[in-house]
């Protein structure tokens, strides 16, 4: 039997027949439903991101790992401005009285 073939019934014979597609028929039905499918994944992407303002799963955590990068990056940021008044204090000649207060306040983070 051949691959794209299916039995059809007669009723002028009353017996069942053979009957094969055409490979272009077979190659039109796999595209329409390729078609098909394409045309529900767009209007399932199109209702949940613009209908339901929703994020994709992938993007949602992107977003997540993003937000923690900026929060680390501004903690370092924080971190290197108090270094920096820091040595800025050490560099201050000896005649500044709070220069040993400020010293023994600063605990890094």
């Amino acid at each position: 039997m051949r691959r794209f073939s299916r039995y059809v019934y007669n009723e002028k014979t009353l017996m069942y027949e053979l009957h094969s597609d055409s490979k272009w028929t077979v190659a039109a039905k796999l595209l329409g439903f390729a078609a098909v499918v394409l045309l529900f994944s767009a209007a399932y992407f199109f209702f949940y991101t613009k209908v339901l303002c929703l994020d994709l799963p992938k993007t949602a955590r992107l977003k997540k790992e993003n937000a923690q990068w900026v929060a680390k990056f501004k903690m370092l940021d924080h971190e290197m401005d108090l270094v920096e008044a820091l040595v800025a204090m050490v560099l201050l000649p000896e005649t500044s009285l709070c220069k040993a207060s400020i010293l023994a306040d600063f605990v890094p983070m």
